[in-house]
Parts: structure tokens; C-alpha cells; sequence
């Protein structure tokens, strides 16, 4: 059996690893495919270099208020694995984290590193197969009967193909929407993406010419008390966030 995880980022690797520990690499295989030359790239700089893990929140109806939308499905997801029980896994796996008064979660080393040494010695360790410079081209369907017996043709930009019995796809939201317009050959339905996060570009303080009327007003207004402490704010992208993608193909 070979399963290809097409995105080298947080849910790939937990993914991985996660797998790795559920069967016999010896007679299976497991292989990232990752598009850049860089793993875990949004890992490493979340939290401003110390990766924010989660936060310490217990109530999963707390945890959906941080979000914009999708809070049925958020509950549904949270009830199967949440960020208590992330906490856990990494605990159980020795890499300690700590909450701060906030309520977010870092490691104890404050350092984004150990999560991403983490996950890619814990991939190495294990015999899960890394590859970079793979950016995923297309999706085909190789017929079998019994049709269970299926895989998946994978054809990369450089050109390379990979035969799989499963294929999971973790390579985050819609910043990159061209990532799903492959998924539609596999008879997928993609829903209109909406962004969660998004960043403006000022060209200077106080500066909102050539800009929208909204902007213009978003620009010149003060921050409201109540989004001056980070625990207010939604926590992608980081490992908090990752769960969530990945429960979909759990």
C-alpha cells in the first residue's frame, strides 16, 4: 500500500507521523510531496518564531467563537480531537509545551524549530519518504475491478509520477485556491473558497490614498480594546489549526 500526502506543511506532517505509527512501513509506504524546497515554511514563522501551538481553551464552544464561519462543522471536528488533545499528543511524544497567560500554547523552548525538528525526525525515524520540488500537476484515476481496488496516478510539474492506493491532501486553504482546482478530477465538489486571514499593504502610516472608502476607514480607526490581547484573535496558521484540516480525511 503507498499513500502520498500531497503538502509538506503542519497537517502533513501530523498526518504522517500519525500513520507512520498505525502500520508496517517495512511492507507500506508513505511519501510528502511538498511543492517549494522548504518544509513546514509556515510552521517556522508562526507565532512569531516561537510557533503558537494552540491555545489552552477548554470549551470547544469557546474555541468556535474565534472563528468566522463553518462553527457546526468547527464543533463536529472538536468533538473528535481538540486542542486539549493536541496538547496531549505532543506532550505524550516528548516535546513540552507550556500556556501562557493568554491562553496560547508554545513549546517551552519558545523556538518554532523544535516543532519543525520534531516532525521531520520523527518522519525520518519512522521511514516516511520526503520529497521537495513536487508541486502536484494532476490527478487521474487508474480503473480497477473490484473498483476498490483503485489508485491514483499522480503527475508532478517536473514531471515525475507517483502511483497511489490513497492520496490525502493537505496544502491548506484558500491563499492558494489553485491547489483545489486539481480535486475537481476526482469527481470532488469545491465549494467557493473564503478567506479567514489576509493582510492589507500600507505604504505608510496614516497613507490611504488610492484606496477604498473601507479601507480608508479601516486604516484611520484605533484598535478596539477587545482585539489588543492576541487570545482574541483567530489562531491560523498554526498547529492549532491543523486538526482541523485533517480530521476531513481521518
Amino acid at each position: 500500500m503507498k499513500i502520498a500526502i500531497i503538502g509538506g506543511g503542519a497537517a502533513g506532517f501530523f498526518a504522517a507521523v500519525n500513520l507512520a505509527e498505525k502500520i508496517n512501513l517495512s511492507e507500506h509506504e508513505i511519501c510528502i510531496f511538498e511543492s517549494s524546497t522548504k518544509l513546514l515554511s509556515k510552521v517556522l514563522i508562526s507565532g512569531g518564531g516561537r510557533c503558537n501551538v494552540t491555545n489552552s481553551m477548554t470549551s470547544p464552544d469557546d474555541f468556535v467563537k474565534n472563528y468566522p464561519r463553518g462553527e457546526k462543522e468547527l464543533k463536529q471536528v472538536f468533538s473528535r480531537f481538540n486542542n486539549l488533545d493536541l496538547i496531549n499528543w505532543f506532550e505524550s511524544r516528548g516535546i513540552k509545551l507550556k500556556s501562557e497567560s493568554d491562553g496560547r500554547v508554545f513549546p517551552q523552548t519558545n523556538s518554532s524549530k523544535t516543532i519543525v525538528d520534531f516532525f521531520i525526525s520523527s518522519c525520518n525515524n519512522s521511514g516516511v519518504k520526503i520529497k521537495t520540488s513536487h508541486k502536484l500537476n494532476e490527478i487521474d484515476f487508474i480503473p480497477a475491478k473490484p473498483v476498490s481496488q483503485k489508485k491514483f496516478k499522480l503527475t508532478f510539474s517536473n514531471k515525475n509520477e507517483y502511483i497511489a492506493d490513497f492520496v490525502l491532501i493537505t496544502t491548506g486553504g484558500s491563499s492558494n485556491p489553485e491547489n483545489f482546482y486539481f480535486l475537481k478530477n476526482t469527481s470532488h465538489t469545491v465549494t467557493p473558497l473564503i478567506p479567514s486571514l489576509f493582510s492589507f499593504n500600507i505604504r505608510k502610516s496614516g497613507d490611504t490614498s488610492d484606496s477604498n472608502p473601507a479601507l480608508s476607514y479601516l486604516v484611520s480607526q484605533p484598535i478596539p480594546p477587545s482585539l489588543s490581547s492576541p487570545s482574541s484573535l483567530s489562531f491560523p496558521p498554526s498547529l492549532s489549526f491543523l486538526y482541523v484540516k485533517m480530521q476531513v480525511f481521518f
